[in-house]
């Protein structure tokens, strides 16, 4: 849904308007599919990737469902259109060069199967768009840019300065589910820690048979 909300609303539940949507639209609605070109084997590996321009911690994960159906969470959740990670590890593509860092996949509790956000959150204070006293302070960023009115010294950062004003991408390995041909849209969900959002994006694939393929 555009802007996440019906309606206007602080903590970057606003839309602006534009020529494909306006506040409270449903993507699987009004936007249409587009030819992407990219071309997955059913029971093979696929290459993902994203990247954070505003850190909330968190976790994350991938599923299909296909563009015959309604796009709706409900299908994206069946245990079959699930992207389970198919390597121990990220791929950080720096601006200098990639580089390998071990990840972690949530192995029990209720989030099995979700990527632990691999840049560490911030320091557990709230990024609702608050000032100190935990009220919205009407719009982003509350002064210094970080949550809470907090400074760049409370957000430890194992990357030191690599990540500092820079969109890094975070590059994954995926097993594509043995589903039959066709078309199909992967859905991004990103269940933020530090606020009250998921974020999500998706785009069109087609995965063939491992027979065609080969």
């Amino acid at each position: 849904m555009a802007g996440g909300n019906p309606y206007p609303m602080y903590n970057g539940a606003e839309y602006m308007p534009t020529k494909f949507a306006k506040q409270g639209d449903l993507g699987s609605f009004v936007l249409q599919p587009r030819e992407t070109g990219i071309k997955w084997v059913a029971g093979g590996v696929a290459n993902v990737s994203w990247y954070i321009a505003f850190n909330h911690g968190g976790g994350y994960k991938y599923r299909i469902c296909p563009r015959t159906e309604q796009l709706t969470e409900d299908c994206f959740q069946r245990p079959e259109h699930q992207l389970e990670f198919a390597s121990h590890e990220h791929v950080f593509l720096f601006e200098e060069g990639p580089e390998r860092i071990p990840n972690t996949v949530v192995q029990e509790g209720g989030g099995v199967g979700w990527m632990l956000n691999p840049i560490p959150m911030p320091n557990f204070v709230g990024s609702d768009c608050d000032d100190e006293s935990g009220h919205p302070c009407g719009g982003c960023p509350c002064g210094s840019g970080y949550p809470g009115g907090n400074t760049e010294a409370s957000f430890p950062n194992p990357f030191g300065q690599r990540l500092k004003g820079k969109n890094t991408a975070i590059v994954d390995l995926v097993r594509v589910p043995n589903v039959p041909p066709g078309e199909y849209v992967v859905g991004f969900r990103w269940d933020c820690e530090t606020s009250s959002q998921v974020w999500s994006t998706c785009s069109d694939i087609v995965i063939e048979a491992a027979a065609s393929a080969a």
